[in-house]
């Protein structure tokens, strides 16, 4: 098992803990060591309508936070495929506790991040929600993330 594959297990096993019993959530570890945290996803109006989007979306009491571990060379070819398709990826920066930060600001619907851990893997997240009545949570997931994956 890699570091990335234990790393996402442990925070799945983590988050399971602490949202278990909350209505709705689902923590889904997915291929090539990425998860998903989700919550009341709905159906997108738009998905089939052209162009890249989400087949769903989060509703108004919903969010998606997608989390990806990488080594440098692995990102660089996966950024460079899906620049080609969906434009500028971000680039990754060394990531540190004082100067960092994994959270959703008051207001914004989406968010994008990439850093470099302690192993210099490439952690990238990606969290939608449905409204700002869901961003506490997300940012109490977005806390548990930076515990496990950035240390």
């Amino acid at each position: 098992m890699t570091e990335c594959n234990k790393r996402l297990t442990t925070l799945v096993g983590r988050l399971q803990r602490s949202l278990g019993g909350r209505q709705g959530i689902d923590i889904r570890l997915l291929p090539e060591t990425q998860m998903q945290i989700s919550r009341n996803l709905i159906p997108n109006p738009d998905f089939g309508t052209g162009g890249k989007t989400y087949s769903n979306i989060p509703d108004k009491d919903g969010y998606r936070i997608y989390v990806a571990c990488h080594t440098q060379v692995e990102y660089a070819a996966v950024t460079g495929t899906s620049q080609r398709l969906l434009g500028q990826e971000i680039d990754p920066v060394a990531w540190n506790t004082k100067t960092n930060n994994l959270q959703m600001e008051p207001g914004s619907a989406s968010s994008r991040w990439a850093f470099l851990n302690s192993e210099e893997q490439v952690i990238s997240v990606t969290a939608q929600c449905g409204s700002s009545q869901v961003v506490n949570d997300v940012n109490a997931i977005l806390a548990e993330i930076a515990r496990v994956m950035m240390s």
